[in-house]
C-alpha cells in the first residue's frame, strides 16, 4: 500500500515485530523461516501553532463513591501534614519560653480558710446521708456541687467554717476514684452523722418545706443542708428528717424579697453561695439577686444592677 509523505504534524514510526515459525508440526508441515515485519505507523501530534492547542489530559468521569472516597483520602493526607506543623509549632513555642524565662504577670492570689482572723463561726453543715434516694448520675451532680461549694468559700473573704457529715457509701466511692483531691481541701469530712458533732439546740435544718422562716445567722449555730438530687420527687424529705431527729428548721427568706416563677428549691452550692454572701453583708435581697438563677425570678436585676448595689458587692475575684 502506498503511503504518502505525512504533512509537518506527523511522524512516522516503525515497529518490527517478529513472528517465530516452529519446527515440524505433527503432521510433518514445515512452516515458513522466521519473518519479520516492519509496520509503518503514522503519529500524529498537534502542532503548536495549529488550531488544536496543546495536549490535555483526558477527563475521568468518577462517581459520587470515588469522589467522596478521593476526597477523604486528600483531607487525610492534610491532616497528617497539619498535625506535623502544630507538633513542631509547639516545640518551637515550648523552645522559645524556655529561653525567655518570663515571670507570670499574673498575681499569685493565696486564700486562707478557718485559720483566718476574718473568718466566720457560722457552721454550714451538708448532709450526706441520702445516698440511697438518688442515682448515680444524681451523685455525680451532688460532687460537683460541693466542689462549688467549696470553691465560693475560698473565695470569700469571710470563709465559714464548711463541713460534710455522713461522708460516706456512694458518694465517697465517687470522690475517691474521681475526685480524690478532695483530700488536700479545708474541709473536715465526717462518716458521723451531724447529730454526733453538734447540739441538738444549737442546729437549723434548712428545708423549704419549713414553716418557719431564717432571719439571720447566728454564730456558733450549725446550718445544716440536705445533700439530696432528686428533682423534687422526694418532696419534704428533709422536713421530715428533722422532725424525726428532733432539731430546728428553717426556710430561707426567698418569698420576701424575690418574685419567684417557680418553686422554691435550689441546688445545694446555690444554699451554700446564698449563706456565705449574707454572711459577707448581711442583706438577704443583695445576697439572692447575686446567687439565684434568673430564669427563676420573674422580673430579673440586670448585671449591672446587682453589681452596683452597695450593700454586697460580689466576692468574686
Amino acid at each position: 500500500m502506498d503511503i504518502s509523505s505525512p504533512p509537518n504534524n506527523t511522524e512516522t514510526a516503525c515497529i518490527d515485530v517478529g513472528f517465530e515459525s516452529p519446527d515440524k508440526d505433527e503432521q510433518g508441515l514445515q512452516h515458513s523461516d522466521d519473518k519479520e515485519l516492519s509496520v509503518q505507523v503514522e503519529l500524529e501530534y498537534p502542532d503548536k501553532h495549529s488550531d488544536m492547542g496543546t495536549l490535555t489530559r483526558p477527563k475521568v468521569h468518577l462517581s459520587r463513591q470515588e469522589k467522596r472516597e478521593l476526597k477523604e483520602s486528600r483531607w487525610k493526607e492534610r491532616k497528617v501534614a497539619l498535625k506535623k506543623k502544630r507538633k513542631l509549632k509547639s516545640k518551637l513555642n515550648i523552645h522559645e519560653s524556655v529561653v525567655a524565662r518570663q515571670p507570670d504577670p499574673r498575681p499569685r492570689v493565696v486564700y486562707k480558710l478557718t485559720s483566718d482572723v476574718e473568718a466566720s463561726r457560722v457552721a454550714i453543715v451538708v448532709d450526706l446521708s441520702f445516698d440511697e434516694l438518688m442515682t448515680d448520675r444524681d451523685i455525680r451532680k451532688l460532687c460537683k456541687q460541693l466542689q462549688r461549694c467549696y470553691a465560693t468559700n475560698r473565695r470569700s473573704p469571710h470563709p465559714t467554717q464548711f463541713t460534710v457529715t455522713s461522708f460516706m457509701g456512694a458518694t465517697r466511692d465517687r470522690f475517691d476514684s474521681a475526685l480524690s483531691g478532695y483530700k488536700q481541701w479545708d474541709v473536715p469530712f465526717h462518716s458521723q452523722h451531724f447529730t454526733q458533732l453538734y447540739n441538738k439546740s444549737d442546729v437549723v435544718y434548712l428545708t423549704s418545706e419549713s414553716p418557719n422562716v431564717l432571719e439571720t445567722l447566728v454564730e456558733g449555730n450549725a446550718y445544716i443542708i440536705g445533700g439530696l438530687v432528686d428533682h423534687n420527687h422526694q418532696k419534704g424529705r428533709c422536713l421530715a428528717a428533722a422532725n424525726e431527729l428532733g432539731v430546728g428548721h428553717a426556710q430561707l427568706p426567698l418569698a420576701k424579697n424575690l418574685d419567684l416563677v417557680c418553686r422554691r428549691i435550689l441546688a445545694v452550692n446555690h444554699v451554700f453561695e446564698i449563706l456565705v454572701e449574707f454572711i459577707n453583708c448581711g442583706n438577704w435581697k443583695a445576697a439572692m439577686e447575686l446567687v439565684v438563677p434568673k430564669r427563676k425570678i420573674r422580673n430579673p436585676p440586670t448585671n449591672q444592677q446587682t453589681m452596683s448595689t452597695p450593700a454586697c458587692p460580689s466576692t468574686t475575684q
